[in-house]
This record gives C-alpha cells, sequence and structure tokens, in this order.
C-alpha cells in the first residue's frame, strides 16, 4: 500500500523515492493513497511506482543508495536470489532494512 514510500516521501530527506511491487493491485492502492495525499502533492521528492520482481530489480548495478523491503520477504520464492539482487544494486556502504 505504499505506507513507508508515502513517508519516505514526505520526509524531506530524499531527492527521489523509488516503490517496487511485483503485484499491480498493491501498487494501485498505493497509487491511490498517493493521489490522497497533500503532503506528498507539495513535497519536492520525486516518486515513481515500479512493477518488478526483487529477483530481477530494473536497475543498474550501485545505483540505489538505501533499499527498504517492509513486510515483503516472507513472499519471497527465492529469498537468497532475491538478497543477491538487492546488494547488486545497492551502492557500496548503502543500506538494506527490512
Amino acid at each position: 500500500t505504499g505506507l513507508f514510500t508515502r513517508r519516505f516521501a514526505k520526509s524531506g530527506e530524499y531527492s527521489r523515492v523509488i516503490a517496487c511491487d511485483y503485484s499491480d493491485s498493491m501498487l494501485t492502492e498505493a497509487r491511490r493513497r498517493i493521489r490522497a495525499d497533500s503532503e506528498i502533492a507539495s513535497s519536492s521528492t520525486k516518486l515513481d511506482l515500479v512493477r518488478c520482481d526483487v529477483g530481477n530489480i530494473p536497475m543498474k548495478t550501485d545505483s540505489i543508495d538505501a533499499f527498504h523491503a517492509g513486510a515483503a520477504m516472507h513472499c519471497w520464492p527465492e529469498i537468497e536470489a532475491s538478497l543477491k539482487e538487492i546488494h547488486r544494486v545497492i551502492v557500496p556502504g548503502g543500506r538494506y532494512f527490512a
């Protein structure tokens, strides 16, 4: 539903927030909640919603400063492969939160 996506976007700490989910329905609900949130509308944070599989993240190697996977790991069919993929996209010294 984009709970942490909205929190990150409203925090003012990030210039860009990318929300990823495999589920179209979750992205649709996140989009609805984002549109209904006036604080996000006035935020300078660039916000993108992307449908993807955590085992094949469509981002360049070493391109993400921080990665948050809220209440998601139990849904991943291949946890080890997914964690390797997250490691690939996070910059050296970047952070992963789950």
